[in-house]
């Protein structure tokens, strides 16, 4: 598969790994990444809450030839490139961009990296501190707090109620054996796929690779079963924090990736709150002066996924902003023009977005776990300018009916 314009090389290292490249001859850096299809819904809980994330944070702690964490980003940082990872609930993805003529320093950290960490027992206890200071300032952030709450809620029972960032206890737990027993079941070429854009050819790449990724893939390891998500039971859910607004979710259960309408509920989101001239904001904020930030989210994952719209709100009003946030999503499912705008909005993005090499791999990382590929710049164009009113109706419609949401509420504590 050739590249043109936007769009992906697929290629295989000699040792079975696929890689996707994007060639950007114009650009004068390189971004290189490693996906792992693993993350927090694969741990064993609560043995292994938040490990995933942990194993993450724990590759940066030293390697086999740069044994201190200084010496080992300043592999990267000397360059004046970056280096960075992130975690889950499905995949982990270590990147880096440099200089395209530093192409093989961050092949090499790659693989330094990923083959050869120590997992320093001297660096086990500090690196878990910081995270469970993540994890408590997560805690304090009442936003970050109300999506915690919300995911545990709306998909308890399923895998994908597990938190990234994982369980305080088990965190402080976590010893030399976990990260290696972990590092060993999932982290091996089958579960991996190499994702590149910017100066460089499919040749030069492959050369690289295969000259320091010669790990042979072993058999895919253990994968958590994908099942069916039902909706809670329960409307409403009801957290008490020391706050001074209502910060709420109305929230639904969406489709899985692979669906069709993950596509559209995708642009429906935009179509609800993809800038300050967009319905939320205008109807909610401009009109009503009910709060400062108001948006829809969507997110899709292998099995399930999730339609939900945040607000922070005076206490007095949240019932009244939600009414109107009611009316905002039945009127909007309908509008043609609307969608017509949304998909300018949206087309406009993404060409913006294919001028960054970086964003570039973290959405394919995404597309490559989720969807089984990367989609280049032409594919998504047509996918989006294929979406009609009627497969948005009939997608909310199926997801997003008023009886369908759920809220989720977080709510000054009650004065005695």
């Amino acid at each position: 598969m050739k590249s043109s314009g936007g769009n992906f090389e697929a290629l295989m290292t000699d040792h079975g790994v696929p890689v996707y490249l994007m060639p950007r001859g114009e650009s004068e850096t390189l971004a290189l990444g490693v996906l792992v299809k693993t993350g927090t819904r694969d741990e064993e809980w609560p043995r292994e809450a938040g490990l995933a994330h942990a194993l993450e944070h724990m590759f940066f702690q030293g390697t086999k030839h740069f044994p201190e964490t200084k010496d080992f980003s300043a592999q990267i940082e000397n360059t004046g490139g970056i280096i960075n990872a992130w975690t889950t609930k499905e995949m982990t993805f270590y990147w880096r961009q440099v200089p395209a003529a530093a192409a093989e320093v961050a092949v090499t950290s790659l693989a330094e990296q990923l083959h050869r960490p120590l997992f320093r027992e001297d660096k086990i206890r500090t690196e878990m501190q910081n995270i469970v200071q993540e994890l408590r300032r997560r805690n304090d952030d009442p936003v970050q707090n109300l999506n915690d709450h919300t995911y545990r809620y709306l998909y308890a029972g399923h895998p994908l109620e597990k938190d990234t960032l994982g369980l305080e206890e088990s965190i402080t737990n976590f010893q030399y054996q976990n990260f290696v027993d972990f590092h060993r079941r999932f982290y091996h070429p089958g579960r991996q796929a190499i994702i590149a854009a910017g100066k460089i050819t499919g040749g030069e790449l492959l050369a690289l690779l295969n000259r320091h990724f010669t790990e042979k893939p072993d058999p895919v390891g253990p994968r958590e079963t994908r099942s069916i998500l039902e909706a809670p039971v329960a409307k409403e859910l009801v957290i008490e924090k020391e706050i001074e607004q209502v910060h709420l979710n109305l929230v639904a259960i969406g489709p899985k990736a692979k669906d069709p309408a993950a596509k559209a509920l995708d642009l429906f989101k935009m179509m609800l709150s993809a800038g300050m001239s967009f319905p939320l904001f205008q109807e909610v904020r401009d009109k009503l002066g009910l709060c400062y930030t108001i948006k829809a989210r969507c997110e899709s994952w292998s099995d399930a996924g999730a339609f939900g719209i945040y607000v922070g709100t005076d206490p007095k009003r949240y019932r009244e902003a939600i009414k109107v946030i009611e009316r905002v999503v039945g009127e909007s499912a309908s509008d043609a023009a609307l969608l017509a705008r949304t998909k300018e909005t949206v087309l406009g993005r993404l060409a913006i977005a294919f001028e960054s090499t970086t964003k570039i791999i973290e959405t394919a990382a995404i597309q490559t776990a989720l969807l089984d590929r990367p989609q280049g710049y032409d594919e998504v164009k047509a996918e989006v300018d294929a979406i009609t009113i009627e497969d948005i109706k009939e997608a909310v419609n199926q997801y997003l009916k008023p009886d369908q949401f759920r809220l989720v509420r977080l709510t000054p504590k009650t004065k005695n």
